[in-house]
């Protein structure tokens, strides 16, 4: 379902990212895969993904970058525009009112829940690269690239966290390119030394 992919950049949209400029992301060699509102600044990607199916990402999902594949984890009660590629949403209840099960799902077909930023690292995890660099995942109440406010970051941190043994099972070594990230799981650099980490 998933094609293999060596290495794997998790564009989101955090603040962080614009230390780069989109070309830097997009001429890294490596799979991108735009988060929410990111694509907008990006121009372009290889995915575009989301777990949330609120009217602007549903906008975003029927006016297709073209050459991008659009991807929604979503509730079996949400419907899904066409021409999107639909996973299954995972839920639990570990996190509050994120309701994450935590930890990756292993099902191809499923994503588990918490944050676009940690669904699309699970979507990168299906791809079984050997590298992933995370860029634009700050955890911070900053305003987006796409001029939008997040909502409430505060469980980011031990949701990623919950991640790591199985990506460190798997192989999958992954960089943190926000250097001041909440996220503190992963080796964090700055976004330029992630990219030439990447190209190690």
């Amino acid at each position: 379902m998933w094609p293999q992919a060596d290495k794997v950049i998790v564009a989101a949209s955090g603040p962080s990212i614009l230390a780069l400029t989109p070309e830097q992301v997009l001429s890294a060699g490596a799979v991108v895969i735009a988060v929410n509102g990111s694509i907008d600044w990006l121009g372009r990607a290889d995915y575009w993904f989301t777990l949330d199916p609120s009217q602007v990402n549903i906008v975003r999902a029927r006016h297709r970058v073209e050459g991008c594949r659009y991807v929604m984890a979503l509730p079996n009660i949400a419907r899904c525009p066409d021409g999107v590629t639909r996973l299954l949403r995972v839920e639990g209840k570990l996190f509050g009112k994120a309701r994450a099960p935590g930890g990756l799902s292993d099902d191809a077909g499923s994503i588990n829940t918490g944050n676009s930023g940690f669904g699309a690292l699970n979507l990168a995890y299906h791809m079984r690269p050997k590298k992933v660099l995370l860029l634009g995942v700050d955890a911070k109440q900053e305003r987006r690239v796409d001029g939008g406010m997040p909502r409430n970051l505060d469980h980011l941190p031990g949701l990623f966290a919950t991640a790591v043994p199985q990506l460190e099972n798997a192989g999958v070594e992954v960089v943190n390119g926000s250097p001041f990230s909440a996220v503190e799981c992963f080796p964090k650099m700055s976004p330029e030394d992630g990219l030439a980490w990447l190209r190690e």
